[in-house]
């Protein structure tokens, strides 16, 4: 084999390589960062229409722990039927919009597959403010 087709044949599978890198799915938590002192309050509706706004902080450690463990995957175009939505209100007057279904999230309209545990994990703590 000649220099040249080695040459060649090493830059198609660098291609390839970086083809598949870029491809695959690159997990990502969107709120690693999130504490509970950064946020101000959330107000959280449930599917059958409940709704509740929080600021207590006991509920406030226990949404920012759920977020800062949730994983999303890649963008996806979903439809599903809504389990639960939040709106984070954090204290620098940023607001955040929380769409739950079951295996994926829609965050500020932008949806990402997630773990469907997780998803259920939201869903639940909702639920506790509907009553």
């Amino acid at each position: 084999m000649s220099t040249r087709t080695r040459l060649l044949l090493s830059a198609l599978a660098c291609l390839l390589c970086i083809v598949i890198v870029l491809s695959t799915d690159q997990p990502q938590r969107p709120f690693q960062r999130l504490t509970e002192e950064t946020i101000a309050a959330f107000e959280v509706e449930t599917a059958v229409g409940v709704s509740a706004t929080v600021s207590d902080p006991e509920s406030l450690r226990a949404l920012a722990g759920l977020l800062r463990d949730m994983i999303v995957y890649r963008h996806i175009d979903a439809d599903g039927t809504l389990l639960a939505a939040y709106s984070i209100f954090m204290q620098d007057g940023k607001e955040y919009h929380l769409a739950v279904y079951d295996g994926f999230i829609s965050l500020d309209g932008l949806s990402c597959s997630a773990d469907p545990a997780h998803t259920e994990k939201l869903s639940v703590f909702a639920r506790q403010f509907a009553g």
